[in-house]
């Protein structure tokens, strides 16, 4: 029986050879398989959707050599803050007519956008649960309702300073805005953790909409007739964090 399992997991694992022979030599093909196999292979458009193990060692490390650029071009594309709660729900449809029809319409949407290999297929276009060591079946994650939850258990030291950093050019790397940039991704991987958790550019992202968002809840606050038109003192009902409320919102600002 250990015979058979050895021999088993020496043919069935790629990198078992190394741990029962230290003599061994593993392939960059095989090492580059296993340690890329938990993030979402690189999209330089929307045809590049092969798995990492598809491709060869060379594509491989293009990839990985592109990066950076690929991440730095994602930040600018987006969606920047329309509610409070996150991006338009209306650019998804031509014309806004009942609240399935948009929901309907941002499923199919996110599914065409952000699957991975058209296996991701959500009947609400939010991103799947990512289940550990495996990779996700969707390139997006809770990035705006992330941050929007993050911000709303701050107190308003906190908001304040934030926003100072924020609005002051240069002081992106303000220690109360580098904080916040920390606890958004805790927020994405360890409490929600669904979609692409693993992204190594999670931290820019969050940094590229925060002046968007920063806007959202001034917007609402002075919408709302609230004394304090700064948003600092905006406070959530979770309860309109709906296609519904979302819509009739955004509807309102026009």
């Amino acid at each position: 029986m250990p015979k058979t399992f050895f021999a088993t997991i020496k043919s069935r694992e790629p990198l078992a050879p190394a741990a029962l022979d230290p003599k061994a030599v593993i392939s960059d093909t095989a090492v580059m398989d296993v340690l890329m196999s938990i993030f979402c292979p690189v999209r330089l458009s929307k045809s590049t959707r092969e798995a990492p193990h598809a491709r060869e060692t060379e594509e491989i490390k293009k990839d990985i050599a592109s990066k950076d650029a690929h991440d730095a071009r994602r930040c600018k594309e987006l969606p920047p803050f329309t509610s409070p709660f996150g991006p338009s729900v209306l650019r998804c449809l031509d014309t806004a007519t009942i609240v399935t029809k948009v929901r309907d319409r941002r499923a199919e949407y996110f599914s065409e956008i952000y699957g991975v290999d058209k296996t991701f297929k959500s009947p609400t276009g939010l991103p799947d649960p990512t289940q550990a060591l495996k990779a996700p079946i969707s390139y997006h994650n809770t990035l705006h309702i992330s941050t929007a939850r993050v911000w709303s258990r701050l107190d308003s030291k906190r908001k304040q300073a934030i926003a100072e950093g924020v609005s002051v050019e240069g002081l992106y790397n303000y220690p109360a805005v580098s904080s916040f940039v920390k606890d958004v991704p805790f927020e994405i991987a360890a409490t929600s953790h669904r979609g692409n958790i693993y992204s190594a550019s999670i931290d820019r992202e969050v940094r590229a909409i925060l002046p968007s968002f920063l806007s959202a809840p001034r917007v609402a606050s002075e919408k709302l007739g609230l004394e304090d038109e700064s948003g600092l003192a905006y406070v959530y009902d979770w309860t309109k964090n709906t296609i519904q409320g979302k819509m009739e919102y955004e509807l309102s600002l026009s």
